[in-house]
């Protein structure tokens, strides 16, 4: 057995007695509740609760009354007790020399608010701008009247005239333009939106629901097999039918609103269609194909199929001359996969876009680039359902439909801005664009931000490839791409409301916001540009985003010149009233040099009135900084006039006083009063490097404690455990750092010094130990369950001092030694001990003064090294009286280890070091 010191056992007697004082609240409920009776009824729970609170509120306010009453009592004259106010026999001479510093620190900031280095400040407000106020008054009338009154008759047209131009003409025109400029927008988008609708969106669907319905007619009228030469045939010819339909309603039409091709794929591989395309050598002349491709055998998996192309006679649709064929797995398509995905979801029925990809169909000759695309699909499913997938039904439009589609938007808002409301002619290739792009894909994530058309024609991916906009090989169409990406974190978040519209505007030089419409005209860049955005859902998988940029002044131009115009008629008119209003200064300025003059006399002599009050109160104030609220009031003399300002500043300290005896009941009062010091050092985020013993706490069992106790039990035994505990730690000149729940965190030598702190820690941890024993007493007469503690104690070196945020500031510490201390609480349950020191601590205690036993070498979780683990059994035999002052009288010595214990001590570490 290892004993800080010396050896404690020696003697089989303790030397003194542990009493824990009888606690305000366990006497009021004992008086009150009837806890001679071992049970309490559960109605009378909430009520012993209501009545600890109201007794510790009263015990409160009736120390409050009692200081105030007597700071009442002493403070008739004001006059006389300032001398005996700032030597007050409670303040301490180091107290004294604080407040001195304070004050002539304050003093000090004051007079460099006049003069630079050294100033007073003295807010008299009302006070003193009423009686100047009165005396400017007088003064004018003799002098102020004349001027005035010539001011007026020359100013006041003028003044008129330029407020109602600044205020109406600004405000009319701004709001003009702005909601010009934005309907023009959205005029353009709307248009682009419906045009995208009726050449991209209504053709496919139209043809897919003709070829759909020929379909179903055929399954339940002619029972035809999809295998059968017959079913082909139909599929191609109303396939043939339907594309010829939309084009003739188109013929002429520059953007043709139209599919290029319809046909079915099957899930055994059967594909059967028709496409209708123009001539490379005639754009009027039509080429007709038809295509058919054999389904694979039962049980077989379809791989590389031939399709068969055929030419198909311009009028009546019949197959003509072999033209080709093409080996590949239909069900391999994006226009196959598509609706394959949606059936692995287990969706209901629906259509679905497929991604961007290159066409096999319309067929090409060898060494033609392929055109690229994508499809609209509905699925094969008699059954409506996916459970009887058979295979889809599919649609294409090329990607050079929409580029056309953007290119004639383009073309129209050029056609719109040259008109004479605009007069705006500086729209060009390398400024402005009309583009789309793939902002939300759902089946197809890899595809947003997908390039779909553009209305910029010497980019290179016109119809052809799959592209990103932001890599587009179109120099406009990257940049404002790239720039939108930079402002929105990725396409899809891209949303407008209420009107689905969203604007912004960037410098096309370097990527910068600018503004679209400044203040000033010679702000307006060049290369400034405004980005307008839709949203267009071709379905609820997939979403395209329209985007055009323009110039930012293109709808702007005009209402600048007419603003211009306005700006410079309101300036001539403020050139002339300046020019007034210059000759009237220097009569001004004599004036204003007498009533100078004046105010300062009377300013002088009201300073003195306030003066005295005012110094009062910045007495009180020094002594706030310490803590000490004894004299937190003002008392006036009878027949003296308060002023308002100095009432409004008393009332406002005495919250103050009030706010700060409140937050010392959470923070520890050395900081507390570190705050109030003006130290900025101490305000701020800083911390000390400190040798600290550090104690964690818990109660054992405590969620099987809680889960068994109603909330208003669960809460009164966390009362009456905390207070006591808490009164013990500060007893023993502990600092609680914070309660966890059911635990303290104590600190000792921080934030203020200690002598012997590992030994103060290790009695407050023995005291309450005792002081339990007398809790729990209570606890059963309130029927409420037993409680255990265990503890962990270790000293070692933290960073101590304010951590935390910008915002947000806690007073704690930092240090390894922290984590060991919480590790050793949670050791003592696996050690079946209440208490646990580590060596650091063990070392730092007085010979004889405690009875400890060494335990372990252990390695906790997080260090390196080894320690020495020791379970604090007692008081030693040497233990000395114990000094608390009046709080602490009911605790005079520790208790002394009992003999038997020691004896079974030395036999353990007798085996301890056998082992």
């Amino acid at each position: 057995m290892a004993f800080a010191g010396g050896s404690p056992c020696s003697s089989g007697r303790i030397r003194g007695e542990f009493r824990i004082a009888e606690h305000p609240p366990f006497q009021s409920m004992a008086t009150h509740h009837g806890l001679d009776e071992p049970v309490l009824d559960t109605a009378s729970l909430g009520s012993i609760m209501a009545k600890v609170r109201r007794r510790a509120q009263s015990t409160v306010r009736g120390k409050s009354r009692t200081r105030s009453s007597d700071e009442e009592d002493g403070a008739g004259s004001v006059e006389s007790d300032e001398d005996s106010d700032v030597s007050s026999g409670d303040s301490s001479s180091s107290r004294t020399e604080g407040r001195s510093r304070s004050r002539t620190a304050t003093k000090a900031s004051g007079w460099s608010r006049i003069f630079g280095k050294r100033a007073i400040v003295l807010p008299f407000r009302i006070a003193v701008t009423v009686p100047i106020s009165c005396a400017m008054f007088l003064s004018c009338m003799g002098i102020g009247v004349p001027l005035t009154s010539m001011f007026w008759v020359v100013c006041r047209d003028i003044l008129d005239a330029y407020r109602r131009s600044i205020l109406e003409q600004r405000f009319l025109i701004n709001l003009m333009v702005n909601q010009t400029t934005r309907n023009a927008f959205q005029s353009v988008l709307l248009a682009i939106d419906h045009s995208i609708y009726t050449h991209v969106v209504a053709p496919p669907d139209r043809a897919l629901d003709s070829l759909w319905g020929s379909m179903r007619l055929m399954h339940a009228k002619f029972r035809y097999e999809a295998e059968s030469p017959q079913f082909t045939d139909v599929v191609q010819y109303s396939a043939w039918v339907e594309l010829v339909d939309q084009l003739s309603k188109h013929t002429g039409a520059a953007l043709p609103a139209r599919a290029s091709s319809l046909y079915i794929v099957t899930d055994r591989g059967l594909l059967a269609g028709a496409s209708i395309s123009r001539t490379e050598d005639s754009k009027d002349e039509m080429k007709p194909l038809l295509y058919s491709a054999p389904a694979a055998p039962v049980g077989v998996e379809v791989m590389n199929v031939t399709m068969s192309v055929y030419a198909a006679n311009p009028v009546t649709g019949e197959r003509g001359v072999f033209v080709g064929s093409q080996r590949f797995t239909p069900t391999d398509r994006p226009y196959y996969d598509a609706q394959q995905r949606l059936a692995d979801m287990g969706v209901a029925v629906q259509p679905a876009w497929s991604k961007l990809y290159d066409f096999i169909i319309p067929y090409e000759d060898d060494g033609d680039p392929r055109r690229w695309g994508l499809s609209q699909t509905r699925p094969i499913t008699y059954c409506q359902s996916y459970s009887c997938f058979q295979g889809i039904v599919a649609a294409d439009i090329l990607l050079e439909t929409v580029n056309v589609a953007c290119r004639r938007a383009m073309k129209d808002v050029v056609s719109l801005l040259k008109k004479p409301m605009y007069g705006f002619s500086g729209v060009k290739p390398e400024n402005s664009v009309v583009f789309i792009v793939n902002s939300l894909s759902k089946l197809y994530p890899e595809d947003q931000g997908v390039l779909i058309g553009t209305s910029d024609e010497g980019s290179t991916s016109e119809g052809t490839s799959r592209t990103k906009a932001s890599s587009s090989s179109s120099a406009i169409v990257s940049m404002v791409a790239n720039a939108t990406l930079a402002r929105f974190p990725s396409w899809s978040a891209i949303r407008g409301s209420p009107d689905n519209l969203v604007m912004f505007a960037f410098n096309l030089d370097d990527g910068r916001n600018c503004t679209a419409f400044p203040t000033d005209s010679r702000e307006l860049h060049t290369a400034c540009t405004q980005v307008a955005m839709r949203v267009f859902g071709l379905d609820d998988n997939l979403e395209w985003l329209i985007v055009v940029a323009l110039p930012a002044m293109a709808f702007t131009q005009k209402a600048l010149q007419i603003r211009a115009a306005v700006d410079e008629k309101v300036s001539g008119q403020e050139n002339a009233a300046n020019s007034n209003f210059y000759k009237l200064v220097v009569i001004f300025l004599l004036v204003a040099i007498f009533m100078s003059l004046l105010s300062v006399v009377i300013g002088l002599l009201l300073a003195k009135a306030v003066s005295r009050p005012l110094k009062q109160l910045g007495k009180r104030m020094h002594r706030l900084e310490q803590l000490d609220t004894s004299l937190h009031t003002i008392s006036s003399q009878r027949g003296r006039i308060v002023m308002q300002e100095i009432q409004e500043v008393n009332d406002g300290f005495q919250r103050l006083t009030s706010s700060i005896k409140a937050i010392a009941r959470f923070v520890p009062e050395t900081v507390v009063r570190n705050m109030l010091s003006g130290d900025k050092r101490k305000r701020g985020l800083h911390v000390d490097s400190k040798t600290v013993t550090i104690m964690f706490s818990d109660v054992k069992d405590f969620t099987g404690i809680a889960e068994s106790l109603q909330p208003p039990d669960l809460i009164l035994t966390l009362y009456m455990y905390l207070t006591e505990m808490t009164r013990i730690v500060e007893l023993f000149e502990g600092v609680v750092s914070e309660i966890l729940g059911d635990g303290l965190l104590v600190f000792w030598n921080t934030p203020t010094d200690v002598d012997d702190h590992p030994a103060k820690a290790c009695a407050a941890i023995l005291a309450q130990q005792q002081a339990l024993v007398a809790l729990n007493e209570h606890l059963a007469n309130l029927s409420l369950p037993q409680l255990s503690i265990r503890l962990g104690l270790h000293t070692g070196k933290v960073l101590a001092g304010n951590i935390g945020s910008e915002s947000k500031m806690k007073f704690g510490c930092i240090g390894d030694p922290i984590n060991l201390a919480s590790r050793l609480e949670g050791l003592a349950k696996y050690y079946g001990v209440s208490a646990l020191i580590s060596g650091a601590t063990k070392s730092m205690l007085p010979a004889g003064e405690f009875a400890v036993r060494k335990l372990d070498l252990v390695q906790v979780k997080g260090k390196r090294e080894p320690t020495w683990v020791y379970e604090l059994m007692g008081g030693g035999a040497e233990s000395p009286p114990l000094h608390l002052g009046d709080a602490g009288s009911s605790i005079r010595q520790l208790p002394v280890a009992a003999p038997e214990r020691c004896r079974i001590a030395r036999m353990y570490e007798s085996a301890l070091f056998a082992f």
